[in-house]
């Protein structure tokens, strides 16, 4: 019966939670182009990769596939990950884990944008934003 319920919820979100526009996604990349030349990173640097903490049902992740080479989808809900896979399962260069905004999976200097579109209300802030600052790179 929980499950049943929580199955109705996530699927409930997934349909009618609102992506953002897609001239916010054009202007959120055109700024890390920007930061990129800024610091001197070519075309030819590091793979460029983007993290979507808080993704839930992976809307705005797979918004952001066209401009990088990893978009990485990434909640702490197991089901709504479960439903991004399925949903988004045919963008190839889109992944969905499990992890929380606070102890974010990924490598130091690993990441070239987080994005958060409609979670961060839930994470502690101070823990995240250091979080990002030590995962961000050019």
């Amino acid at each position: 019966m929980v499950l049943n319920c929580l199955n109705h919820i996530v699927n409930t979100y997934a349909k009618f939670r609102p992506a953002p526009p897609a001239s916010l996604i054009k202007a959120v990349v055109e700024r890390v182009t920007e930061g990129r030349q800024k610091a001197g990173v070519s075309g030819g640097g590091a793979a460029l990769v983007c993290v979507d903490m808080g993704c839930g049902s992976g809307q705005n992740t797979t918004l952001l596939a066209p401009y990088f080479t990893t978009v990485v989808g990434v909640d702490v809900s197991q089901p709504q990950l479960d439903v991004a896979t399925r949903m988004h399962s045919n963008v190839g260069n889109v992944s969905f884990r499990i992890g929380s905004a606070e102890a974010m999976p990924f490598e130091t200097g690993s990441v070239n944008l987080v994005t958060c579109c409609a979670s961060v209300h839930w994470f502690n802030s101070p823990t995240f934003y250091r979080e990002v600052r030590a995962r961000k790179m050019a």
